[in-house]
């Protein structure tokens, strides 16, 4: 015979990663910015994801990401952006990050696929074509926030190893300082200040 004692922990076990999952939300909902970097076998630096709730419809904060023609103008970090070619959903953008003293710069060239499902995503991917990295890929997916088409959930992942080592601490400084920066820029872009 099971007692319900001795169950209980194998259901608290169970009950954990949806608790996990109601919890990031909880947070999200509050407005709070979730960073996390995951290591990737063979690379330098690590996989890094920002998300948050942006309280703006998906279709005005794809319009800023999906634009990198004007990067510059909305991003800190980005000293130069144009956009190369555009077709079909098919977007090769320059970019070159603003690196801090005394590093130089990266440009990197990217293609980009835009994939949008009006009302239910928004995802843009890119990979490295050219410049300044030994790869440099990554995402942006919007997707309205527990179906309320007037607040976006934004994902940013970015897997980017520059040609040059750089320090582990500058790295980790960037990501934990920076990435976040980029939700708080999303915001203040949408909120019409």
């Amino acid at each position: 015979m099971i007692r319900p004692a001795t169950l209980l922990p194998a259901l608290l076990l169970l009950a954990s990663p949806s608790l996990a999952a109601e919890d990031r939300e909880a947070k999200l909902d509050r407005g709070e910015v979730l960073a996390s970097a995951e290591p990737v076998e063979g690379a330098r630096v690590p996989l890094a994801q920002v998300e948050a709730v942006i309280d703006a419809p998906p279709e005005k904060v794809w319009a800023i990401v999906s634009d990198c023609a004007h990067y510059a103008r909305h991003f800190n970090r980005i000293a130069a952006s144009k956009e190369l070619s555009r077709e079909g959903n098919t977007v090769t953008c320059e970019v070159t990050t603003d690196m801090p003293f005394p590093l130089s710069d990266l440009t990197s060239i990217n293609r980009a696929v835009h994939t949008v499902d009006p009302g239910k995503r928004w995802l843009r991917e890119w990979k490295l074509l050219r410049g300044d990295y030994d790869f440099n890929q990554g995402s942006w997916e919007l997707v309205p926030f527990r179906g309320n088409a007037q607040r976006t959930l934004a994902r940013y992942r970015l897997h980017a190893q520059p040609k040059v080592g750089l320090p582990q601490g500058l790295v980790q400084a960037a990501q934990e300082r920076n990435l976040p920066g980029v939700m708080h820029r999303l915001r203040e872009l949408t909120s019409g200040r």
